[in-house]
């Protein structure tokens, strides 16, 4: 019989279902990222979870968690306004603190719903993001909306919400950089659409602890081959999104503890 506590802290995790099986990997992967041990009831490890995203959101327009430059004499000489800017996280990190680092005061940021609001959040939780500042747009056709943002100058964050690291969605027998675009998350999807469209610039966010202790959110740009960010290239192509996922995935595979914002320390009740 389904566990509905278990069910509900994995939709709180932003975790979806398949099959059987990948259902209850997640567990297993959710009990040693949450630091609990078989048998032990997932509530108090979803409320630990759950109270920690919750303090995320109180302080939303509060940036306890600044931007801090990567190069200090590279960040002096860059415009402050940089203009259309588009923001990409990756999987396991919460894209709600990503978009409260990134979030500026006269201009609301926005982003995709992922399975996190979609599918565990009430909507009076979308509401209340978007009276501070993030507006949260449904996956589907949200590329759209986002690519007005871009074009009035606006910033967005997409968080790839789904395993870059994985090889579980590839196709076989087609090619090794051949993603099923049924498989690809909305995220990607809509990269490959703005970045193609639009030639925005494209930043990652990462998360990285200083020397005092606490955790800095970080942005770095993300140069993207111009044979990927090309505007000839039709942009539907499952053969050009995946290029861009292999892309960012490689990228991110160099060092991918740096680019997982809040890690398993921070979902184990880490500062």
């Amino acid at each position: 019989m389904a566990n509905p506590a278990f069910h509900r802290g994995m939709r709180t995790l932003g975790i979806g279902f398949g099959q059987k099986e990948r259902a209850l990997g997640h567990a297993a992967a959710c009990r040693a990222v949450l630091g609990t041990a078989d048998g032990v009831d997932h509530a108090a490890a979803v409320g630990r979870h759950r109270r920690f995203v919750c303090e995320v959101l109180a302080e939303l327009s509060g940036h306890r968690h600044p931007l801090a430059p990567l190069d200090p004499l590279g960040d002096e000489l860059r415009p402050r306004d940089p203009g259309p800017v588009l923001y990409v996280s990756v999987h396991r990190g919460n894209w709600i603190v990503g978009a409260r680092a990134l979030g500026n005061p006269d201009r609301p940021i926005h982003t995709v719903a992922g399975t996190q609001l979609h599918r565990a959040v009430s909507p009076w939780l979308v509401r209340w993001l978007q009276r501070r500042g993030v507006v949260v747009h449904p996956g589907a056709g949200a590329h759209r909306a986002l690519a007005r943002t871009l074009r009035a100058g606006g910033r967005v964050l997409l968080h790839l919400d789904g395993d870059p690291f994985g090889g579980g969605s590839r196709t076989r027998g087609v090619g090794h950089d051949v993603l099923p675009r049924r498989n690809l998350p909305a995220g990607v999807r809509s990269a490959a659409l703005l970045a193609a469209r639009h030639g925005v610039r494209v930043e990652g966010v990462l998360c990285e602890r200083d020397l005092g202790g606490t955790f800095q959110v970080r942005k770095t740009e993300l140069t993207v081959p111009a044979d990927v960010s090309s505007t000839r290239v039709h942009v539907a192509s499952t053969h050009w999104e995946a290029r861009l996922m292999r892309y960012l995935v490689d990228t991110v595979r160099e060092d991918p503890e740096r680019w997982l914002l809040f890690r398993d320390e921070h979902l184990a009740g880490g500062a």
